[in-house]
């Protein structure tokens, strides 16, 4: 044997002071072992009183625990609950605001009777998420504490916990585009979406942002609420955007809860949006009859010009209908139908960690039953009872029993689902489950029925419900083997089977796969929204259509599969784009074209025109460009004039029009003609070029160089400063012409940066040493820069430099070019040493010639028009300067800047006792 986990139960409503109603929670082993071969009999009661009937089995576990049997856990029980610890609970707004919980908080559905005002909820509720007048409904978050106190209340009907929805995924440019033929209807149609809003209503859309930067969702998606995570939505919309590009998309999650679901399509419908779509089953909702959503939808497509669409759902081989039929002697359920077969039950396989929700309703009003039913999970072979539902339906009850069971064992464990007429009292009724298995468990096919497995808002007669069939498929005919069938069987308030599904779109089909999202997508979740995108491609192109017009163009247009017409497979069919926008009466994109029988001629010139317009065009209007028009479809017109002319024909419908344009289309007298040559098209920057005109007929020039640069000279020269490939542009004009053009692209190019290399003729010597600087740079150089390393500095190409120190100098030279500055450095250089001297004694009256020294620097750096001068003359008393642009001064160390650029020779004039001595040194300022 293997522990189950329950995790929910769906409620049970009584009125009655006591009632007793079994619930079998987790029998792990049987109390009194069963004959062979005989499946186990349920046999614990429980006695509760009417407000704990009031409350649906898992919720009153919460408050209860003595209902659990031996070997069960209260926390696992709750695993499928919406429930938040008391820690982390502080109420937000209303009674109490601002006080932590005392116990756990749990999210409720709280039905009421039609005349108690949804008020009556406020003072228990923890926070109020919702509320719905015409289903008396609230969902509230309520602290487990007070359940007991909420469900004693006169006027509640019933307390059952909010589960999430189910979406209706597989394992998950699309493949539906093509299929569809969506993409002929944009080539051939040129329609693309734009002006129609479309609404998805799934999961999160937390990476969308994703999807936009690589063009799979447009920049401007509109997101309502995106609070339950995750990228279900994110998928779903690029679907959309793949058929229909320009339609404007907008998302809202769906919610915690149908409330909020509902609210979330009002918002989209809000918003504009007139064709909406949804991935999501709710699984309790009513199968038998038109729950609340689906009448709400139902009443907002027929109030409002808004089309709907839904999954199918995936159920087909996961569900099961027919009509109760005593197994011999027991009251057990016989779903094999009589047949006399072995098994007559549903057969699950649930692997460790596997997981399974299983829904029972009957064809009993949704709020009224009288007959009671009670679903069961048994090992096979009904041995051990694992769990059961088992709510008491007397009159005032919803038909409906929901088990979840989780394998926390290590071994996979082999079940049955049966269902029991509780006491033989129950009327034969029509049952039907939904099997939901999660983790890797499996349902086998015996005793599954397909048919009639389209249910909820699905079912409803204005939503329009999807099938699927896969876009890998060969014939793209073949329904998917989990696609839900038809037809729909509703009982209240009248019998009636509506022809389900509607229609069937492509699943299998490609995403991007944003935040993790498995790629392809499969199910019902994947046509959906690949039928609305064809839908909303195809309205924008009939806007004044109402969609109730639309729905049936769409539908009678479909590509008929299986069976002759509509049917419980396929519905109407394969949606076919083509065909929807030749039902609507939407005409093909008319694109203008024509061709002229001659371009060039002497007055008076003759011009047969050729019309070649596509898209069935029933009008035509021809402007020749001279100030005459024609409105026939194939004219010839006579220029008298010369002149270059252009021609334009408007092609136009009742419905469409187009306007093509060629320009100089005719000329008429001579004509010039452009061309030209250059004297050589590649070199290093600056790169100087001569352009050599060739044209003929002309008397007017423009010159495009590609740099920016223009020119009005026939034959220019033009200096390239920047590396790079250049197209050249001429253009030829003449007064009574007008003008033509020669163009040469990447004509002209440019080579990259300098490579800076340098050497010298000497590297080492007795000071003072005079050193031939000689640069080898590989490259464009708009200026050298040579720093010497003692302070020294040059702007010559190739300098020669004098040291007068001994020492080793580091030698730099910078080559400017225009795509940025190289340097080359070299360490130790020169090395110098000092000459041996003989020392001399003066005589006392000796004196000495001054001899005359100094130094330039550039402070700012190379490129600065500022120097630094510093004196290092020898013997003097004092220095005067010629600065060479007729500045003169007395300072010895001094800043000067020159105020234009060029090379300037600077003087020093030494002066001592003995006399004068000069020298000088050449600077080059660079224009800044």
């Amino acid at each position: 044997m293997r522990m189950f986990i329950l995790d929910s139960f769906f409620p049970v409503v009584k009125h009655h002071p006591r009632t007793t109603v079994f619930i079998a929670l987790l029998m792990l082993m049987l109390c009194i072992a069963p004959a062979m071969g005989e499946k186990v009999t349920p046999n614990t009661d429980l006695t509760l009183n009417e407000s704990e009937l009031k409350l649906s089995t898992d919720l009153l576990s919460l408050t209860n625990s003595s209902i659990f049997q031996t070997g069960t856990s209260q926390t696992g029980l709750v695993s499928d609950l919406q429930i938040k610890p008391a820690s982390q609970s502080v109420k937000q707004r209303g009674f109490n605001a601002g006080v932590q919980a005392t116990s756990a908080i749990v999210s409720v559905y709280v039905t009421l009777d039609q005349q108690t005002p949804l008020s009556t909820v406020d003072p228990f509720a923890w926070e109020i998420s919702n509320r719905d007048e015409s289903s008396k409904t609230v969902v509230a978050w309520v602290e487990v504490s007070r359940l007991l106190e909420l469900a004693s209340v006169p006027g509640v009907r019933q307390v059952r916990p909010v589960l999430p929805p189910v979406v209706n995924t597989g394992s998950v440019m699309a493949e539906g585009d093509r299929i569809h033929l969506a993409d002929q209807v944009r080539a051939t149609y040129g329609l693309t979406g734009a002006g129609v809003r479309i609404g998805i209503i799934s999961g999160g859309v937390d990476h969308w942002n994703t999807a936009a930067a690589t063009g799979d969702l447009p920049t401007n998606l509109h997101v309502l609420r995106n609070e339950q995570g995750g990228d279900e939505g994110t998928a779903l919309l690029e679907i959309v955007h793949d058929i229909a590009p320009d339609a404007e998309l907008y998302f809202c999650d769906h919610g915690n809860n149908t409330l909020d679901f509902a609210d979330g399509i009002d918002a989209l419908a809000d918003a504009g949006c007139t064709v909406i779509c949804d991935d999501i089953s709710w699984i309790t909702d009513p199968f038998f009859e038109d729950g609340a959503l689906a009448a709400h939808i139902q009443s907002l497509t027929s109030t409002r010009n808004i089309l709907y669409f839904s999954s199918a759902g995936n159920s087909a081989q996961r569900h099961y209908q027919g009509r109760y039929l005593k197994d011999g002697a027991t009251n057990w359920n016989d779903f094999s139908g009589g047949t006399g077969q072995a098994d007559k039950s549903l057969y699950v396989s649930i692997p460790p960690g596997g997981y399974l929700r299983t829904v029972l309703e009957w064809d009993d009003p949704w709020t009224s039953s009288t007959n009671d039913y009670d679903l069961y999970l048994l090992t096979r072979g009904g041995e051990y009872l694992l769990a059961g539902s088992t709510v008491v339906q007397n009159g005032d009850d919803a038909p409906l029993e929901l088990i979840s069971v989780m394998n926390t064992g290590s071994s996979t464990v082999e079940t049955e689902i049966d269902v029991l007429n509780k006491n033989g009292a129950a009327a034969d009724r029509t049952l039907e489950i939904f099997v939901y298995p999660g983790g890797g468990t499996r349902i086998s096919g015996d005793n599954i029925v397909g048919a009639d497995s389209v249910f909820g808002h699905a079912a409803a007669p204005n939503v329009v419900a999807v099938g699927a069939i896969s876009a890998s498929d060969p014939g793209v005919d073949t329904i998917e083997y989990f696609s839900s069938l038809g037809p729909a069987t509703i009982r209240y308030p009248g019998t009636v089977q509506r022809s389900k599904p509607d229609i069937t779109g492509i699943d299998g089909v490609s995403i991007t796969g944003s935040g993790g999202f498995p790629s392809p997508l499969y199910g019902t979740s994947a046509s959906a929204p690949d039928v609305a995108a064809v839908t909303a491609l195809v309205w924008s192109g009939a806007r004044t259509r109402t969609a109730s017009e639309v729905r049936t163009a769409l539908l009678t247009s479909s590509d008929d599969l299986g069976s002759a017409g509509p049917d419980t497979t396929f519905g109407y069919g394969r949606a076919n784009a083509v065909a929807f926008t030749q039902a609507l009466g939407i005409a093909p994109a008319i694109t203008a074209g024509f061709y002229a029988f001659g371009h060039v001629g002497q007055a008076p010139y003759s011009v047969r025109f050729l019309d070649q317009s596509t898209g069935s065009p029933t009008a035509w209007h021809w402007d020749f460009g001279d100030g005459t028009t024609s409105d026939e479809q194939n004219p010839t017109h006579i220029y008298n004039r010369t002149g270059a002319y252009n021609v334009a024909l408007t092609a136009s419908n009742d419905q469409r029009s187009d306007t093509a344009i060629q320009y100089r289309c005719i000329i008429v007298n001579t004509v010039p003609a452009a061309n030209f040559t250059a004297n050589a098209t590649a070199g290093k920057a600056p790169f100087t070029v001569q352009f050599t005109d060739q044209s003929t007929g002309a008397n007017g020039y423009q010159w495009q160089f590609g740099d920016g640069q223009t020119s009005t000279e026939q034959n220019p020269v033009h200096t390239y400063t920047q590396p790079g490939a250049y197209t050249v542009t001429l253009v030829v004009s003449r007064a009574d012409y007008g003008s033509v053009f020669a163009q040469k692209p990447g004509y002209i190019t440019v080579t990259d940066p300098p490579i800076v290399g340098f050497s010298t003729n000497v590297s080492a010597g007795l000071a003072p040493l005079a050193v031939q600087f000689t640069e080898s740079v590989n490259g464009s150089v708009q200026y050298y820069y040579w720093q010497f390393g003692d302070g020294a500095t040059s702007f010559e190409q190739n300098p020669v430099h004098v040291y007068d120190t001994a020492g080793k100098y580091t030698v730099s030279l910078y080559a400017i070019g225009s795509k940025g500055t190289q340097v080359k450095t070299v360490e130790d250089c020169i090395n110098v040493t000092a000459p041996v001297i003989p020392p001399v004694t003066p005589k006392p009256t000796e004196q000495y010639l001054p001899a005359a020294n100094f130094t330039v620097a550039f402070p700012g750096g190379p490129g600065s028009m500022g120097i630094l001068v510093t004196d290092t003359s020898v013997n003097a008393t004092s220095v005067r300067y010629d600065l060479g642009d007729g500045t003169t001064t007395a300072y010895r160390t001094f800043r000067y800047t020159y105020w234009q650029a060029g090379t300037y020779t600077i003087k020093q004039t030494a002066t001592g006792p003995a006399g004068s001595t000069s020298t000088t040194r050449s600077v080059t300022v660079p224009a800044v």
